[in-house]
């Protein structure tokens, strides 16, 4: 649960300079980001429990889930951009 506020890190920021309101828009995207950084979050997590039940150390679990386990949490946004 701890990176769903990390949205709220660059959105609230980039509103303030362009002078733009958090608006009920604003707060649906906010709301669509936090979700697919949930998603993301736990595809690598499960990937790296993966690797480990394969017995990989922890360190390189983590490493090839980064590599390997990029790609799906890379591909569902793409649409929205």
């Amino acid at each position: 649960m701890a990176p769903i506020p990390l949205p709220l890190v660059g959105i609230l920021p980039a509103r303030a300079p362009l002078g733009a309101f958090f608006t009920a828009t604003s707060m649906i995207g906010f709301i669509a980001g936090a979700g697919i950084i949930v998603r993301n979050s736990i595809i690598l997590v499960d990937f790296i429990e993966l690797r480990r039940a394969q017995g990989m150390e922890l360190a390189d679990a983590v490493v090839d889930a980064g590599v390997v386990g990029s790609r799906p949490c890379c591909l569902p946004p793409l649409p929205l951009l």
